[in-house]
């Protein structure tokens, strides 16, 4: 499993950037066969294990948002099976929270659509041009990321959270990001939210909060196959570990940065470095 070290690197620390961290791995493997001639043999449920670092990351950037209104719902459910006093802020913290898992759920089923029926035909489309496809897919994100250098220029009231209509296109957009193109959810959803004139703490704040979900349930069923094919052991060796934890590490100062310029409307300078892989990509595609 040592030969998996760079694509595992690459994955923890890319997940924390809205620059596709699949792309990246792809462009690893497909870098490191190029260089050694050696085919690199992924476990099925590999990138669903290597998730386990981010979900902490996410946990740990987002704590202070998310904990206190989590914390005083608990607290209110409290206070009404006791037959105590429940503040009105409670009830409008209920009405949020039924709406958020509402919404959830739309997104949910949007994007079990796109898996169980456009995954299977999109596979098929894309294994054959997969490089010239990774390609195409990066030159989106680095679009995408770009076009906030005009929004962010622009003086306009933000309008609000989540909505249906919102909902929606977060499911849809998620669904579209399934597919191994190259495309970063992370950067389609918060660009794709910005443009929709919300605040970019909350276009930040709610592209993971419907991708914690997801991700977490993905990890456990990644955990759980990788058990029951007996690979689960082999990725768990005192090396990899020491590898999960420094690449988790770097992956949280990452994030936490992304985090701070998204805040300050800069993540749109990410899509420079975006040349750097596709410039890559350009390389391997010619040498062929």
């Amino acid at each position: 499993m040592n030969e998996l070290i760079p694509l595992i690197i690459t994955q923890i620390i890319c997940e924390s950037f809205p620059i596709s961290s699949a792309g990246h791995m792809m462009i690893a493997k497909i870098f490191w066969e190029y260089i050694y001639k050696t085919p690199i043999i992924l476990p099925k449920e590999f990138d669903f294990f290597l998730h386990v670092p981010t979900i902490f990351v996410i946990i740990i950037v987002l704590w202070s948002r998310w904990f206190p209104p989590i914390r005083f719902l608990f607290k209110g459910l409290w206070a009404q099976l006791t037959n105590k006093k429940v503040s009105s802020h409670y009830y409008t913290l209920l009405k949020i929270f039924f709406k958020i898992v509402l919404y959830g759920l739309i997104v949910g089923v949007i994007m079990a659509l796109f898996y169980f029926f456009i995954i299977e035909w999109g596979e098929r489309l894309i294994t054959p041009h997969s490089e010239k496809i990774l390609t195409l897919g990066l030159f989106i994100t680095m679009s995408l990321l770009l076009s906030l250098f005009i929004k962010e220029r622009q003086k306009i009231k933000y309008s609000g959270g989540l909505t249906l209509t919102r909902a929606i296109i977060l499911g849809i957009t998620q669904g579209i990001t399934l597919l191994p193109v190259g495309i970063s959810r992370f950067a389609s959803t918060y660009v794709i939210f910005r443009w929709l004139n919300v605040s970019p703490r909350r276009a930040f704040e709610i592209s993971f909060l419907f991708y914690f979900p997801l991700v977490t349930a993905g990890t456990i069923k990644g955990m759980f196959s990788l058990y029951f094919s007996h690979n689960l052991a082999q990725m768990l060796t005192p090396t990899l570990l020491s590898v999960y934890f420094f690449s988790g590490l770097i992956a949280l100062l990452g994030f936490w940065f992304m985090y701070k310029i998204a805040l300050n409307k800069k993540l749109s300078w990410v899509g420079i470095y975006m040349i750097i892989p596709l410039s890559i990509m350009g390389f391997l595609i010619f040498k062929k």
